[in-house]
């Protein structure tokens, strides 16, 4: 790729930095350089994104949230998006948006329904990243 430069709009992705559970890529703080790392959410709205890295604090719903690697920093968020979004600026679709981009490629599944929300939880398949 020597010579050249790729340029991906960022007014295509939506990205929160707040606890919103739609966006297409989110940040959830839960201390100073500590984050949830979230994917996959609609661009309009119409589908919930789930985590890619970190977790929230231990619940009833999924018990085996401590197996999941921890939450990012800065310079982890960057180390993950990075190639994330190279191959998204060459192998996305016409007018395909970044969260179901990252569906479509695999890193996450789609929540079609609120019970989904954990499954798949810190990514799917060759992406997915576990302390087990």
């Amino acid at each position: 790729m020597h010579g050249r430069t790729l340029q991906v709009s960022w007014e295509s992705v939506v990205h929160e930095h707040t606890a919103h559970f739609v966006a297409e890529v989110a940040f959830v703080g839960k201390a100073i350089g500590s984050y949830v790392m979230l994917l996959g959410g609609g661009y309009y709205g119409q589908r919930l994104n789930k985590i890619y890295r970190g977790v929230f604090p231990p619940c009833a719903f999924f018990a085996a949230a401590e197996n999941f690697v921890e939450n990012v920093n800065e310079s982890q968020i960057l180390a993950i998006l990075r190639p994330m979004i190279k191959r998204y600026a060459l192998e996305r679709l016409p007018g395909e948006r970044f969260g179901d981009f990252t569906i479509r490629a695999g890193y996450i599944s789609a929540v079609k329904s609120g019970k989904e929300w954990y499954d798949g939880m810190g990514g799917e398949g060759k992406y997915a990243e576990s302390l087990l």
